[in-house]
């Protein structure tokens, strides 16, 4: 038994979890696939040595090509372990309290296959805890009522002998001037108790008030890891080795890492090798009062050169083009001098091409990719025309992944 007394007077002193860093790293890797989170120093490192702004539209171009293949995979394992898939004994009562839509305003099975099958895909390290709801909660006299919440593993504060994390409310504190903070609260669960550890002071003094929540008397505490593959890390300064929980899905992370940075790097080339530059002539400008982007006034008796507006002072028209334009120096020839025969009959305007072999074999290269994740996904289609032993071969890779789940 903790000594809660202990347990709230160290609360933010004590260490958090030796394992959390890698917690959060997986969580990190995962979900950049499964829900589209920023790639960060995936693809913002890939080109060091490109121009900035072909950098920075890259980066407000780019699209999570991967997605969708995780999306298919987790739709794959959600259709198996449908309840009509399923069969579960359990006596009636349970039975009649699974299948009541009291879980999210779903029942049972349909919040286990809509909400932890994705959460144990994107967060292995997180918790599934019951936690007790309703008037039984605060009176004696009343039932009280189950609900299982879902717990990001980066929420968590401590992990051990009882489990403590970061909740989404919040203690709306006020102080002086009717100044407002909101404050934090925790929650806290051993093998006897639920508590609330509650933000009561502001920032420059902040205090915290340990208020018994539930007494649940179950003699163990009632949360479950959501599960994933074991793996560990040593560390080489002290050699200590820390055992954390990687995705389900984790064979394919690296084969997807290396398609959006694939994919990003064709992106970024098709900005200067996909499209013709032009290259042409300098128009004048129309206005015949321009003089190399000025025009004269008279006012007053006094003559002013100002910004010409049909040119912006350029003196000459540059034409538009999406790709880029190159525009040829304006030759400047004195009166009787000699003339310029080889200016005067090229073309007005000239395309240069670039050479797209590099895009078509970066094209290939991110596609390859792609396909590789589809590979270690266990998502590829079982043809029709395959032969039996074909068929099993492709599906064995499905079976092993249905049984990690089921296992699970």
């Amino acid at each position: 038994m903790i000594d809660i007394v202990q347990v709230a007077k160290n609360f933010f002193s004590n260490p958090e979890p030796a394992a959390k860093k890698q917690w959060v790293k997986e969580f990190a890797r995962v979900t950049i696939h499964t829900q589209r989170k920023d790639p960060g120093e995936l693809i913002k490192k890939r080109r060091p040595t490109e121009a900035q702004e072909i950098h920075e539209y890259r980066l407000q171009i780019f699209e999570h090509i991967t997605h969708g293949k995780f999306n298919r995979a987790i739709e794959s394992i959600q259709a198996v372990m449908k309840d009509s898939n399923a069969a579960v004994e359990a006596p009636e009562n349970l039975r009649n309290y699974i299948s009541e839509l009291r879980f999210d305003n779903l029942s049972f099975w349909q919040w286990l296959n809509s909400k932890v099958v994705r959460r144990i895909i994107n967060d292995p390290n997180g918790q599934l805890i019951w936690w007790p709801k309703g008037e039984g909660v605060q009176l004696s006299n009343k039932a009280v009522d189950v609900q299982p919440i879902l717990l990001l593993s980066k929420n968590i504060k401590h992990y051990g002998e009882y489990i403590a994390w970061l909740s989404d409310e919040v203690n709306v504190l006020q102080g002086a001037n009717n100044q407002k903070t909101n404050g934090e609260v925790y929650y806290l669960v051993d093998d006897t108790w639920y508590y609330k550890y509650v933000q009561t002071g502001f920032e420059g003094k902040k205090t915290f008030e340990l208020r018994p929540y539930y007494k649940h008397n179950l003699g163990k505490i009632p949360a479950i890891t959501l599960g994933g593959d074991e793996i560990s890390d040593t560390d080489t300064k002290t050699n200590k080795e820390t055992v954390y929980l990687t995705s389900f899905l984790a064979g394919a992370i690296p084969a997807a890492n290396e398609a959006i940075k694939n994919y990003s790097d064709h992106q970024g080339s098709v900005v200067t090798a996909a499209h013709p530059i032009r290259e042409m002539d300098p128009i004048d400008c129309p206005d015949k009062n321009c003089v190399d982007g000025k025009t004269r006034e008279q006012g007053l008796g006094v003559e002013h050169w100002k910004t010409c507006v049909v040119c912006k002072g350029e003196g000459r028209i540059v034409p538009s083009s999406p790709y880029g334009v190159i525009i040829r120096p304006k030759s400047h020839k004195t009166i009787g001098g000699p003339r310029d025969l080889a200016s005067e009959k090229r073309d007005v305007y000239k395309l240069h091409a670039p050479d797209t072999t590099s895009l078509e074999y970066l094209e290939k290269h991110w596609r390859n990719w792609l396909l590789d994740v589809e590979k270690e996904l266990n998502i590829l289609r079982v043809e029709d025309a395959q032969s039996g032993v074909a068929k099993e071969i492709d599906r064995e890779g499905k079976v092993s992944m249905i049984d990690k789940f089921g296992l699970n």
